[in-house]
């Protein structure tokens, strides 16, 4: 399971830097109109007025963000999150182990067949 997400992942890293653009290029060949969308504009608008809010008040936004640091180290190292969010990844390994039949010469021991356990 884990080298399947680490594929999975390692692929669509590949498709997004080297596939996409490259398909996004051969359909927009006669170039992108631009449009008014007005759900970006209200998004557009309100991020600017939170960005002059942020830049009038320094030291609230500078102390949230510190405050916000200070909570992702102590979730990070406490133990509070651990791993419960991950499966428990049991692949179903065989483990195999041969044994020799004891004998008193090394070279007797390795001519005797092998029991596997």
């Amino acid at each position: 399971m884990a080298w399947t997400v680490a594929f999975a992942l390692l692929g669509a890293l590949i498709f997004s830097i080297v596939i996409a653009p490259v398909l996004a290029s051969f359909a927009f060949q006669n170039g992108a109109k631009e449009w008014h969308n007005p759900v970006m504009h209200f998004v557009i608008e309100r991020y600017r007025v939170a960005v002059r809010w942020a830049i009038r008040h320094r030291a609230v936004t500078v102390g949230v963000c510190l405050l916000m640091v200070m909570l992702g180290n102590y979730l990070a190292f406490s133990g509070t999150i651990g791993s419960e969010f991950l499966p428990h990844l049991d692949e179903g390994a065989l483990w195999v182990r041969g044994t020799l039949a004891p004998a008193p010469d090394p070279t007797k021991a390795s001519a005797s067949p092998i029991r596997l356990a």
